[in-house]
Order: C-alpha cells, then sequence, then structure tokens
C-alpha cells in the first residue's frame, strides 16, 4: 500500500488565518494613511493566498485517500490479530466445541 497523502488540516487552518490577518491589517495601514505598510500586506496575503491554494489541493488529495481506504484501514488491525494468534484463536474454538458437560464450571 503506498504511504498516505499528507494530512495538512492543521497548516491549512493556520495558512488561512494568517491571510486573513495580513487582509484585515492592510485595510487598517490603508485607513491609517499608510500606503506602504498596506502594500507590503497585501503582497503577504498574496503570497499566504498561493500556499493556502497549495494547501487546500493536498488536503483534497488526503481527504480523497482517507475516504478511499477507510475500509481496508479498519481491516488491517483485524486481519494482522488473525494472522499473529492463529493457532490461540482455533484452538480455543476447537476446545469449547469438544467441550462436554454443562457450559459452566463445576464449583
Amino acid at each position: 500500500m503506498c504511504p498516505s497523502p499528507r494530512d495538512v488540516t492543521a497548516q491549512l487552518k493556520h495558512t488561512a488565518l494568517a491571510e486573513a490577518d495580513q487582509r484585515q491589517a492592510a485595510v487598517e495601514a490603508v485607513a491609517q494613511g499608510d500606503q506602504a505598510t498596506a502594500t507590503v500586506l497585501r503582497s503577504l496575503a498574496e503570497l499566504l493566498g498561493q500556499q493556502k491554494a497549495a494547501l487546500e489541493a493536498q488536503h483534497a488529495e488526503h481527504e480523497n485517500w482517507s475516504a478511499t481506504t477507510a475500509r481496508l484501514r479498519e481491516k488491517v488491525p483485524k486481519l494482522i490479530v488473525r494472522a499473529r494468534f492463529p493457532v490461540i484463536r482455533s484452538s480455543a474454538r476447537v476446545s469449547r466445541s469438544k467441550r462436554k458437560g454443562p457450559d459452566r464450571p463445576v464449583i
């Protein structure tokens, strides 16, 4: 099985918040008449927006992988247990089926 795509949910959230913060700071800089700062903040927001778009694509890839492999990932631990302990599992079934007498232990 191929390794899973990296989960970038937290990074995407932080990047989106940082972009929104920079856009708001740019608006405030314009309101205060500081065009130079507003220009720098808008540029930073644009860079963060580009990074956010790339992270959104990675996030979608991870979500798609997660949805398509969910059933398999749920079954694997059970298969591993069966593979590791086949004797214990089969001997437990045999001993119960060969047991005679009451189902409860006699005290």
